[in-house]
C-alpha cells in the first residue's frame, strides 16, 4: 500500500519541511522534518530556464532568496546564486541564523537523492516541468512514494496511466462537489487520491 493512502493512521507531513525552523523547501528544512518524525515531505516545483526541476514555492526567487527574478527565466546556474536562508528570521528580523549559511534552491532531483525513503507529496505550480518530474520521479524509483498535484488538471497529466498517484485538482474538488451537491450517485474519478 501506498505510505500516504493507509488510513489507518494520520501521517504528518512537513509541508515545505520544517518551514516555521529553517528556510522552507530547501534540504536543511527537509532534513529538520525528517529528524523530526514527520511520516512525508510536501514540497514545490517549477522548472528552471534550462529545464531543471527546482523546489522553490513562488515563481520568483524574491520572497525566499537574497535574489531577484522568476525561476522560469533563469538557469540553474543563476538560481543557485541566490542565498535560500538569507530571508528566513524566526524572530521578525532580530536575527538571521541561515544567511551567509550556503542554503541554496535544491532540484528535486537532490531532494530525491537525499531522502531515498521519504514519501514525497509535489505539488507542480505550473504545467512546465511536469514531464521532467514524472522523468526524474521515474529515474529515482520513487513511484510508489511520490504523489504529484497540482491547482492546475494540465499539470498532472503527465503522471495519467503511471504507478505516480496524482492528487485532485480544484477542477476535480469542484466536480465532486457539485455531484455531491446535487446528489448525483457516485461516479468514476480521473485522480488517485
Amino acid at each position: 500500500m501506498h505510505p500516504l493512502l493507509d488510513l489507518s493512521r494520520r501521517p504528518v507531513v512537513g509541508h515545505r519541511g520544517n518551514a516555521a525552523h529553517a528556510p522552507e523547501n530547501t534540504i536543511e528544512s527537509f532534513r529538520q522534518a525528517v529528524a523530526l518524525g514527520v511520516d512525508a515531505l510536501e514540497l514545490d516545483v517549477h522548472l528552471s530556464g534550462d529545464g531543471h526541476v527546482v523546489v522553490i514555492h513562488d515563481p520568483t526567487l524574491d520572497r525566499t532568496t537574497d535574489g531577484s527574478g522568476r525561476v522560469g527565466r533563469m538557469s540553474l546556474a543563476e538560481i543557485r546564486q541566490a542565498d535560500a536562508g538569507a530571508r528566513f528570521t524566526r524572530d521578525h528580523g532580530l536575527t538571521w541564523p541561515y544567511r551567509g549559511q550556503g542554503i541554496t534552491v535544491p532540484t528535486l532531483d537532490e531532494v530525491l537523492s537525499a531522502f531515498p525513503d521519504t514519501p514525497l507529496l509535489i505539488e507542480l505550480k505550473t504545467g512546465a516541468g511536469s514531464d521532467a518530474t514524472r522523468a526524474l520521479i521515474e529515474r529515482h524509483r520513487a513511484e510508489e512514494r511520490c504523489v504529484v498535484a497540482s491547482f492546475d488538471w494540465r499539470a498532472t497529466e503527465a503522471f495519467r496511466g503511471t504507478r505516480i498517484l496524482r492528487g485532485a485538482s480544484r477542477r476535480d474538488t469542484a466536480r465532486l462537489l457539485w455531484r455531491a451537491a446535487a446528489r448525483f450517485p457516485p461516479a468514476s474519478v480521473d485522480f488517485d487520491v
